[in-house]
């Protein structure tokens, strides 16, 4: 049975402030950035398995891009439509396919080749991961190609979305890795230095 995340949609909903950012090689410069989320309608959908409460995340959201900005066309994840979750497996399995079976043994987790491929860390090459077989099912990775490592985040997309709305100093640290607020006209790179919640909420990278 499919149940709404009310408490999420409110929190995603009434989420907002700001990077503090130093230039990188000039960190005399600063910079404010201000970041919003972007969602999509939820839509009847197929097929969704039932865990990692998928379910009830897709009656909340059709799709949701967290700390977007425009200017740079900057986001910190992007958690996919079901219709596009075939793409991105694609996109993932490009990683992964040219393996020797003793790569595969050494290097991938035994649910790899079930797992849902649900989302994207935007411009990076690394993929939001759900297993969907044995004891780690139904909860949430990040799958990091340098490094190829599998990054065990959430026990399921709840709980991985409160996290990335009030991140620790670790997951500000991995935003701050490859978001760089580079506008048009401009080379100057940005590194976050401090988030700013509205709700008084403050996590450094330092």
């Amino acid at each position: 049975m499919k149940l709404k995340l009310e408490k999420l949609e409110e929190a995603v909903k009434n989420h907002a402030g700001i990077f503090n950012c130093v230039q990188i090689h000039h960190e005399h410069n600063t910079k404010t950035v201000s970041f919003q989320h972007e969602y999509a309608s939820p839509a009847s959908h197929k097929e969704i398995p039932e865990l990692g409460k998928l379910h009830d995340f897709y009656d909340t959201f059709g799709s949701l891009l967290l700390y977007s900005c425009a200017k740079s066309n900057d986001a910190a994840v992007y958690v996919g439509a079901p219709g596009e979750w075939a793409s991105l497996r694609t996109n993932f399995n490009g990683w992964i396919e040219d393996l020797s079976e003793e790569e595969r043994s050494d290097y991938l987790p035994e649910w790899v080749d079930t797992c849902i491929v649900i989302g994207e860390i935007p411009r990076t090459g690394n993929y939001l991961l759900m297993a969907t077989a044995g004891v780690e099912a139904g909860r949430i990775f990040e799958f990091e190609h340098d490094g190829f490592e599998f990054i065990g985040l959430a026990k399921d997309i709840e709980e991985y979305i409160y996290k990335m709305l009030k991140p620790d100093g670790p997951a500000l640290l991995g935003i701050a890795s490859h978001m760089r607020f580079i506008e048009a006209n401009t080379s100057s790179q940005w590194w976050i230095r401090e988030l700013v919640i509205n709700d008084g909420y403050v996590v450094t990278t330092e």
